[in-house]
């Protein structure tokens, strides 16, 4: 059955997503193979966790909590967009939802929950939830945003 209404899947699980990675600043070193080296460069086989910009990760470090692994070398050159990399996310799904325009502000790794009424496609929306549940907003949301706004979210979020 195919669904033609405003929410899109990008991967049923485990899901694979290209996120920008946050790496630091550039230095410029012509030592170094790309022209230079970041300050927290990301690679293959690292754990990452939500940076603060949507859709975008850092590595988890020591106080982190990871939210995927990335499973890909880091593509592109340094720029203010960053390199993006291929993460697999520790969850179920990721889906764009329509979020309710009376909803509180989400960042990014906040969670959401499920209004019955309303919606572009009155299917439902999504609201800010204060409590920690198997959601993580992958981008962020602010209060007031014209009606139709969505956001990617992963379900089946593990905690740690």
């Amino acid at each position: 059955m195919t669904r033609t209404t405003a929410s899109t899947i990008y991967h049923v699980s485990p899901p694979t997503v290209a996120m920008i990675l946050a790496e630091g600043a550039w230095t410029d070193d012509d030592d170094y193979k790309l022209g230079g080296y970041f300050a927290t460069p990301l690679d293959k086989d690292v754990y990452v966790s939500l940076h603060t910009t949507d859709m975008t990760v850092t590595a988890s470090g020591a106080s982190g909590t990871p939210i995927g692994k990335m499973i890909s070398e880091p593509q592109g050159k340094h720029s203010e967009l960053g390199r993006q990399g291929t993460v697999l996310l520790f969850g179920t799904h990721v889906l764009e939802v329509e979020i309710a325009t009376n909803s509180d502000s989400i960042s990014v790794g906040g969670y959401v929950t499920f209004g019955t009424t309303g919606g572009t496609f009155a299917e439902g929306v999504w609201t800010k939830d204060a409590s920690a549940n198997g959601t993580r907003a992958l981008a962020a949301y602010t209060t007031g945003s014209a009606a139709g706004t969505s956001i990617p979210v992963l379900f089946g979020a593990v905690s740690f």
